[in-house]
Parts: C-alpha cells; structure tokens; sequence
C-alpha cells in the first residue's frame, strides 16, 4: 500500500495517520503545563525563564533529540509588590506593576485622584492642576493612552497611572513599551472590584493617593531559544518549524505553556518516525517583551531569524501555537500566508472527523492573512510560509488567572492533534504542500472563511481580493499590469504542478516551488493586523474606497464653485474638512486645490503599489518559468 495518498481537496494524506494521532495525549500535555506554570513570572531574560527553558531542553533530550540552547541578549524587568495608599483614610490596594514600568520614586508617587473614563483630551484638563494618579479603565491599547499621557502638555503632573482591568477579581497586564521617548510615570494594574471602589474616592474634589512599588528595568541578560532538531532522511536540509513560546506572565498556563506543551507532544509523537524532511521544534524566549522599539515583543523568534538568516530559504514552513489549551469559543483557528490554505483545508477535512472533534463540536477556520502579534510573523516578512494555529479569545489572557486550571485536556487533545497532522503532512507528503495557483486564487478572489462572531467584540473579517477592489469602480487606479502577471504566473503554476505530479521530479523541483512561494510571502504578506482582519494587499490600497470619495467630492466643488454650499454637500465635504465646512469663511477654491493634490498624491502612490505588487507576481513567475527550462 503507497504510504502517501491524495485527498479530496487536492493535499496529501498519510495511510497510517490515524496511529500516529493515537499517540498525542491531552492529559499528559495538561500535566506539563501543570509543572512549568509553577515557575511563574517567567519575564525575558530572567532565571525564572531560563530554568523554563532548561526543562524544556531536558524533556527534548529524553526523545533523543538533538537540542540547543541559543542564547541572545535580552532586557528584564524586576519588581516587588506594589500598593495604591488612599491619603487621609490609609485604605490600602494591591496592585501589579505593569511590565516595564518605569521605577516608582522611593517615597512614593503622590497625587490627587483623577478618573479618566476614556482617556480622551478633553477630559485631561485636570492634569494641569497639580500632580494627578489617572485611573482609566481598561483598553486594549492602552500602551498609545499611556504615551498620550506622557507627551501630553501636563504630562510631567502625572504622578502614576492606573489601569483598571476588565476582570473583577484579577489584573490583568501588558508591557509599557520602551520606546524613544519612554513614558515618564509608573503604570499599573487595579482589579475590577478595585478599581469601582476607587472610583469613588475620585469623586472626591480632594481625595489624594500615594503609590507605592518597585520597578527595574535591567539590560544585558540573556534569554535563550530551545531547539530540538529531528533530521530528515530525504530532503535534509528542507526543515519544518513547530514553534511556541515558554516566557509569560503570572502562570502563564494558557499563553503560552500549553503551546509548549502541544510542540512537545508532536515532538513526542514523530521522535522515532522517519520523515523526508527536517523539524525543528522550538521553544522561544522572549516572545512578550525582551528589546526596545516598536516590536518590544517577539524577540526571541526575531532573534532566531537573525541567527539563521543565510539559510532561512530551507526552511519549508513555519507552524506556530499559541492559547492551545483555553478559550471562550468553540473555534480553532489558524491565520497563515496564502501558500498554505490548501494544506489546512486537507487538514481540516482529516482532523474534523477526528473523535474529539465530533464528540465535543469543535469547529475549524482558516483566515489570511498571518496575524502580526505572534512569532510567525518574523518568518513570514522574510517569505516563510506561514501559519498560527490558536483557539479564539479568552477572558484569563495575560492575567493572574490564566492557572492550569483553566486549561482543559480535550481541548489540548484537539489542539495537538492538528499540531501534529500539519507538521507531519509538511514534513514528509511527497511533495511539499505549497500551493502557488491557490495563492492565486486567494490574490483575485479574497478568503471569507470564518465569519462568526468569536466573542462580543471580536470577528475575523474577510480578505478582499483583486476582483472585489476592481469592484469599486475607481477610474483612477488600473490593475490591468496586475492582472496580467497574474494571469501569466497562474500558468507557470499550473506547469509546475503537471512536473510535481511526476514522482521522480519531486525532489528536484520542491526548492523551486518554495522559492516561489518565499518570493510572492516577502512581497504581499505585509498584513494581518492582531487577529489577521486587515487586507491582503499592504500600503495604499486600503484606501481606494477613500480615493472614490475624493473623485465624487472634488466633482461636486468643481460643480459650486462661487455659489453657497448646500446643506447635502456639507455632509459630504464635513469628514474631510472638518471644522472648516461649519464656517462661513470656507473656501470652496481652496477646499477644491487642497483635495485635488491629495487625490494626487494618493492616485500617485496607488499606482506605484500595484506596480511593486505586478513586479513581485513577476519574479515569482520569471523564477518558475526560469526553473522549468
């Protein structure tokens, strides 16, 4: 019997799969977590994580894998407890620093209290009037709130922020980032009960505080990434990445110990099964804070991106987890590039009759495309296909309540067995399972797979394709040059599958199909957003519906010019010349040259897209066409 057959939908099904599955275990992976969720405040750079990582690397060798230790210079942060002090009445609460915060002065930060509902402008004139502690609730950028605060005019009155969680018994924390201007008070968390009771006391014309805590921001530790690496037979130098990371905060159980756990039970599963192509299996440090700058975070991957950058082209794929064992939906989910979508959907079409996912009613969606928040990402920008396989949202993220007791075993079961059946398909199906004219079809037609609601407030949206922003009917842009290396490259894909298919021209012609795929990565997957919702297409494209507005708008002023502007115009024009078109002394010739040279200038640098996009599909298809011969 050929150990490798072709499934419905085009990707490559093992014969004894169903075995292989058989040896991923829930339990076992719930009482890993278990174990390593007892080190908590696993922060970069710390001894906490690196005893993480130690124990990782001892669990790899016991598998008689190969294991390293790759270690990288890290920023960590240290802190003790710290408490909000109600001046007068000495009513005390506990709080939790922010990670890198910046140090609380050693009498304290003093102030008066001031309730902030959103964190608005107009709402900070009471910063002017002495040193203030700001209580906001909380919001999900509050990082941006923070820096607003601190170069706000009455920023140095701000004696401390506080946020308040959206959890009524837990904090709940993210990092201050360390940027180029670094924001300048101590910020930290108050529970949801808390932070109700301290509302009130902000009522109070009077009513001051004294913050008390300890924060130390420490260059020049080390973190490290644990790699295991279980050599290929056939196409050795092809390796596959199954990723996750170790640091975290409080337990950390769920984001991300459980993901440790599912990469543990792969490597587990696959330790003494050959496979024609390399795996790496990968713990990384670093992945919640560890560097400065606008990516504070994922480091230890950037890291291990930098390490291997000259043969970065071998690697086939990169299968990342995160939340693999908690969530409020019954969604597991996966955010990858293009290239990728058919290997999933063969996937899915195995996994979904898996026991556990019938017994338990777990549903399956792929979006694209690849979530920018996670380690992926660094892969990806450098052409990697990609993916990220994740359960949706969970209220327990980055709070003292993300405990092993949240994570469920069935989930974890569900979760590795995916892990599993797309690593092992990645390494080991004949050919490798990329798919160019899928990617293709995804550039002209979008994806809209998951649609649903995953919790109140969050959705995966679709991605629109080239056919639906022809759609908009803007006269301007032509995306004829676009279409046309389009058309051209669908063909060269279609050549290339016609050679794959011929068993004696696979391990000839898999490095051109990757080279491929890494070209068309590098140049398109430039998106994605926090939960893979943003188009496709990058840069200025996301705003041709905007560019439309403008070519109406600036015909209607060609139309009034000279005349008084009707009441329907004004709707119009108020967005783009907001406050200017509730005056009397708006001028219609000026209002007309300023829009006229912004739908230029957009015009301009939507035609340069499309051309960079045209250019990209034609060094992809040039490669193929050129690798053919």
């Amino acid at each position: 019997m050929p150990r490798y057959a072709r499934c419905s939908c085009g990707g490559w099904a093992m014969t004894d799969e169903p075995e292989l599955l058989s040896r991923i275990s829930g339990d076992r992976a719930k009482s890993f977590v278990e174990e390593l969720s007892k080190i908590e405040m696993r922060v970069a750079g710390s001894e906490r994580e690196r005893s993480t990582a130690d124990r990782i690397a001892e669990e790899f060798r016991k598998l008689g894998l190969d294991v390293a230790l790759e270690e990288f210079p890290a920023i960590l942060w240290e802190h003790g407890p710290s408490k909000l002090v109600m001046e007068g009445s000495g009513r005390e609460f506990e709080t939790q620093l922010m990670p890198y915060s910046p140090p609380v002065p050693e009498d304290g930060a003093k102030g008066k209290l001031g309730f902030l509902r959103f964190g608005y402008p107009k709402e900070l004139s009471q910063l002017a009037e002495g040193p203030v502690i700001a209580i906001i609730d909380w919001n999900e950028d509050f990082g941006s709130i923070a820096q607003m605060l601190s170069a706000f005019v009455s920023g140095k009155n701000i004696a401390a922020l506080g946020i308040i969680s959206h959890l009524k018994e837990a904090f709940r924390v993210d990092c201050v980032p360390l940027l180029k201007k670094p924001v300048s008070f101590p910020v930290f968390s108050l529970t949801g009960n808390d932070g109700d009771k301290i509302k009130e006391f902000a009522l109070g014309e009077k009513a001051t505080a004294r913050f008390e805590g300890r924060s130390e921001i420490i260059r020049g530790a080390v973190s490290a990434n644990v790699v295991a690496r279980k050599r290929g037979v056939s196409e050795p130098d092809t390796r596959i990445l199954v990723t996750g990371h170790h640091d975290g905060w409080f337990s950390g159980a769920n984001d991300n110990l459980s993901a440790v756990a599912s990469v543990m039970e792969v490597a587990r599963a696959l330790a003494d099964i050959e496979t024609r192509r390399s795996i790496e299996f990968i713990s990384f440090g670093c992945e919640e804070s560890g560097a400065e700058g606008y990516y504070f975070y994922l480091h230890g991957s950037r890291q291990y991106m930098e390490r291997h950058r000259d043969n970065s082209g071998k690697i086939g794929a990169m299968l990342n987890a995160e939340l693999a064992g908690a969530s409020n939906s019954e969604f597991l989910l996966v955010d990858c590039t293009p290239d990728l979508l058919p290997h999933f959907q063969s996937a899915f079409e195995t996994i979904g009759k898996r026991p556990i996912f019938e017994s338990k009613g777990y549903r399956l969606g792929v979006a694209i495309p690849p979530n920018t928040q996670a380690d992926q990402i660094a892969f990806t920008w450098n052409g990697i296909p990609g993916g990220l396989i994740y359960w949706s949202w969970y209220d327990q993220y980055h709070s003292d309540l993300d405990t092993a007791d949240i994570i469920e075993s069935d989930r974890m079961q569900a979760f590795a067995e995916l892990h599993l059946l797309s690593c092992l398909r990645m390494a080991d199906a004949p050919v490798l399972p990329l798919s160019i004219t899928g990617y293709s079809r995804v550039l002209r037609v979008g994806h809209s797979d998951v649609t649903t609601y995953l919790s109140s407030d969050m959705r995966k949206a679709t991605m629109p394709g080239i056919n639906q922003l022809r759609g908009i009917r803007c006269e301007d842009v032509d995306f004829d040059i676009l279409e046309a290396a389009m058309d051209s490259l669908s063909k060269s894909a279609g050549r290339l599958e016609k050679v794959l298919s011929d068993s004696s021209e696979v391990e000839r012609y898999n490095p051109l199909l990757l080279t491929a795929c890494q070209i068309l990565n590098r140049g398109l997957c430039r998106g994605g957003g926090i939960f893979g919702e943003d188009p496709m297409f990058p840069g200025y494209l996301l705003y041709l519906e905007e560019l439309r507005k403008m070519e109406k708008a600036i015909e209607s002023l060609v139309q009034v010019q000279g005349a008084d502007l009707p009441r329907e115009l004004k709707a119009l024009l108020h967005p783009l010349f907001q406050p200017e078109v509730a005056t009397k002394d708006f001028d219609v010739s000026d209002a007309l040259n300023r829009l006229t040279e912004t739908r230029d200038r957009l015009r301009e640098k939507m035609t340069m897209e499309i051309r960079r996009l045209a250019a990209c599909v034609g060094e992809a298809d040039e490669t193929l066409r050129n690798g053919m011969r």
